[in-house]
């Protein structure tokens, strides 16, 4: 594994195979299991949207499935969460401008670092990336030594 790019912790952790070192040896491939993520969360996002102008909205949960769409747009805010979290637990270490940002800022912010990383992923380079930061206001993404 490349602990130049990973860092000890998450080299450790992701010590699953070669499928997941094939994919962080290859920063297309890595680059495109980054989009093919985001995408699945706007379809869930999505999802979520429809939901809540049926059945969600008016507070009815007539089947299982309907309960299940419910922990599921739970676990989808528990995951931005995590992200704006991340964000405010060091936000006192980072410039003026990230410290004070919204919740809809830190989620826009970060929208614009996912695509300049698939940017610089497509166009071959790893060298640098600090996945372990990636949500940090206090790293671009691209701080590694």
């Amino acid at each position: 594994m490349d602990t130049e790019i990973l860092g000890h912790a998450a080299d450790h952790r992701l010590r699953l195979g070669r499928p997941v070192r094939a994919l962080i040896a290859d920063p297309r491939s890595l680059a495109r299991w980054i989009e093919e993520t985001a995408g699945r969360f706007e379809m869930c996002l999505e999802w979520l949207y429809a939901l809540r102008n049926t059945a969600l909205h008016d507070g009815w949960f007539d089947s299982s499935t309907d309960l299940l769409d419910v922990h599921f747009g739970r676990s989808l805010v528990d995951l931005t969460l995590e992200f704006l979290g991340n964000w405010y637990q060091h936000a006192a270490t980072a410039s003026a401008k990230q410290s004070g940002m919204t919740a809809f800022g830190v989620i826009e912010h970060l929208a614009d670092r996912q695509q300049t990383v698939v940017g610089e992923l497509r166009a071959g380079r790893r060298t640098g990336l600090n996945v372990t930061r990636l949500t940090s206001p206090t790293s671009s993404g691209w701080d590694r030594a």
